[in-house]
């Protein structure tokens, strides 16, 4: 009995420790609380020895003291991963692991559970996700299997005091909840993307029953979520989620009017709210995109939407059934749309996202973000277009996006943001070219011949996309040689190859009576074609990247040699 009463003592001192007296710890001694508590836990462990060994195994003090000896080793296997002794730390909560009797007894359940999360975690640092799935799964089935029979679990302290406190159940709940999670992380990296969903649903569902979450990490985690969704089609689940997201976020900005404390405190939780919500604004303006582009697309295949997958089926189940959103998700269709009024609908709601986010991400003080959301506001506008009948106002949305990407190029120094400049010009050079295609065609279709004026705007247009278009490509030449390098980087590989594409197309429909002029474009037309083709033909990369670009220029090419024959 005194052995008994020393044990709990102890235990005591280091409850002390790790929850009082470690605030105190000096700089220098950061851990000087967590050794200490280590050693005097090293010495319970020592006297459950002792008492372990003269009791009766078949008893119900033999099982008690099990289960302190499980919860001390527990936690000297977690100050060790804390204090970086990770190999001790694993030596710990196996043998941990190894001293349990039973892992569905209430006095065993939390320990068993946690013990398999932790060595699961350790596992998954070291990327070897397979193991780590062994633990976490067997932490999932035990905690199912304990559920079923309705008993109370011990709580860590409990071993050490006359009663068991709720605290168990709570504990037990939570940890289980993170056992959810890391399995969502451990699944992403198997690639197994469909079980990494549903354990991220069921982690953000448990969060939201037990209160167990930091607003701002859950709204962010669910509009995550919600862009695996609407990759899959499943648009119902990608609107909830991002609803849900910004459900959360709303209450969470409400709470901050009362906030108390220090004024910096609440103006850097004001700030990351800004920030943040921003962020989920940005997953709402990527969510109406994809809607327009999918409905665009469906319509030119003249398709329905895809039929679903079982697996899909699966995943239509994962709503947060305790969450009223409708006042979210009415905002915005979750179908594909067909008329342009549907569509202008969705325009709307999207370019008010974007507006947000471009009220936090600004030029001045960050550029690049920046300069993506204005380039999600000119795709915005590039599929809105598709549903627009009038010739006119397709135009006018046209020169929309060009007066959007302008504006952003001309703040930004190359030397400093290459890639999207890159990115502007190529995009430019494209807008231009759309423009220019509808007023070609339009001159084409007048009976009577174009006045001047009309060939003239034509031309302009060209001239200014393949002033884009060159800008692209000097900036991908070797600065030296100021010409193409033999070998095309990777990731610049398909670009270059559809900008000589559409310089090619661009050279070809430039409109002049002058006949060197003619041979000159007729010239330039053929060498961009016969680029594509020529590098294609050594590149299996300048294969891949192009379709029916190649086969195009392959036409194109003996097209033009005609043609320049003949003049």
């Amino acid at each position: 009995m005194d052995v008994l009463i020393k044990i709990k003592e102890k235990y005591s001192t280091v409850r002390n420790l790790l929850e009082v007296e470690f605030k105190n710890d000096p700089e220098r001694e950061p851990y000087k609380s967590k050794y200490r508590a280590k050693s005097i836990l090293t010495e319970i462990k020592e006297l459950l020895f002792d008492v372990i060994d003269n009791v009766e195994k078949d008893g119900e003090q033999y099982v008690s003291y099990k289960g302190m000896l499980a919860v001390v080793i527990y936690q000297i296997g977690l100050i060790c991963i804390d204090t970086e002794e990770i190999p001790e730390g694993e030596k710990q909560l196996k043998e941990c692991y190894d001293s349990i009797l039973d892992h569905l007894h209430p006095r065993f359940i939390l320990v068993s559970v946690v013990v398999r999360n932790q060595l699961g975690i350790l596992w998954s640092q070291r990327s070897q996700p397979t193991e780590a799935q062994s633990w976490l799964e067997g932490a999932e089935k035990i905690y199912n299997e304990f559920k079923s029979t309705g008993k109370i679990p011990f709580y860590y302290h409990d071993h050490f005091e006359e009663s068991v406190s709720e605290t168990g159940v709570k504990e037990l709940e939570m940890v289980h909840t993170l056992t959810k999670f890391y399995l969502a992380q451990v699944y992403g990296a198997l690639k197994d993307l469909l079980k990494s969903a549903t354990y991220c649903h069921e982690t953000l569902q448990r969060q939201l029953i037990y209160n167990e979450y930091d607003p701002i990490d859950w709204a962010l985690n669910s509009a995550t979520l919600s862009q695996f969704f609407m990759e899959r089609l499943l648009f119902k689940q990608a609107r909830h989620h991002l609803a849900a997201a910004s459900y959360v976020m709303d209450k969470y900005e409400e709470s901050l009017k009362s906030m108390t404390g220090s004024q910096e405190e609440i103006e850097t939780k004001k700030e990351e709210f800004k920030h943040r919500s921003s962020d989920i604004s940005r997953c709402w303006a990527k969510y109406g995109i994809f809607i327009l582009e999918h409905s665009k697309n469906c319509l030119e295949d003249d398709r329905k939407s895809e039929g679903k997958n079982d697996d899909d089926k699966n995943l239509e189940k994962l709503l947060f059934d305790n969450l009223n959103l409708a006042e979210y998700e009415n905002q915005i269709t979750d179908t594909d749309v067909i008329l342009f009024e549907d569509a202008r609908e969705v325009f709307l709601f999207t370019q008010k996202h974007l507006k947000k986010a471009k009220e936090y991400y600004s030029l001045e003080e960050r550029a690049s973000d920046h300069v993506q959301v204005v380039q999600d506001h000119s795709q915005l506008f590039r599929h809105l277009t598709a549903f627009e009948e009038n010739e006119e106002r397709q135009c006018k949305m046209m020169k929309k996006r060009i007066e959007l990407l302008e504006t952003v190029l001309k703040e930004l120094n190359p030397k400093y943001y290459l890639d999207v400049c890159r990115q502007l010009w190529f995009e430019l050079g494209e807008t231009y070219h759309d423009i220019m295609q509808v007023k070609f065609q339009k001159a084409k279709a007048i009976q009577d011949s174009p006045v001047p004026q009309v060939f003239n705007k034509i031309n302009t247009l060209i001239e200014n996309s393949i002033t884009n278009f060159n800008k692209f490509l000097d900036s991908v030449k070797d600065k030296k040689k100021q010409e193409l390098p033999e070998i095309i980087p990777d990731d610049l590989v398909g670009p270059t190859l559809i900008a000589h594409f559409y310089l090619g197309r661009l050279y070809y429909k430039y409109i002049t009576q002058d006949k060197r002029k003619q041979i000159e474009n007729t010239t330039k037309s053929y060498e961009c074609f016969k680029y594509v083709v020529d590098y294609c033909e050594k590149s299996e990369k300048g294969r891949n990247a192009v379709g029916e670009e190649l086969n195009i220029s392959m036409e194109m090419m003996k097209l033009l040699q005609v043609k320049i024959l003949q003049y």
